[in-house]
């Protein structure tokens, strides 16, 4: 309920979701810098390591064996969404920046 609770209209924070960098590496670093007020050009260049679309073979600390576009979406059965909806309000997604 913490992550629920954020104040995610405070803009002093940038609210990103992992599947930005995944979905366009690029665009979500240039937002981070933007929101820095950091040269972008720098920061795309000392991130460019750490781009999991441009790794041949992925380090340790990747946990997946490719990169792929799976989400809740595709991966989440009825009763995942039931128990979803019993721990969690209603608007949890939305709030999360998903859709419901």
């Amino acid at each position: 309920m913490n992550i629920y609770h954020f104040p995610f209209s405070d803009r002093r924070f940038l609210n990103l979701k992992l599947e930005e960098f995944e979905n366009d590496y690029q665009s979500t670093i240039s937002r981070i810098a933007g929101h820095l007020e950091f040269s972008e050009e720098i920061l795309l260049r000392v991130s460019k390591p750490f781009d999991l679309n441009t790794i041949v073979n992925y380090p340790a600390y990747v946990t997946r064996s490719q990169l792929d576009t799976k989400t809740y979406h595709s991966l989440f059965q009825p009763h995942h969404y039931d128990l979803f909806r019993e721990l969690f309000p209603p608007d949890t997604l939305s709030r999360l920046g998903y859709e419901n």
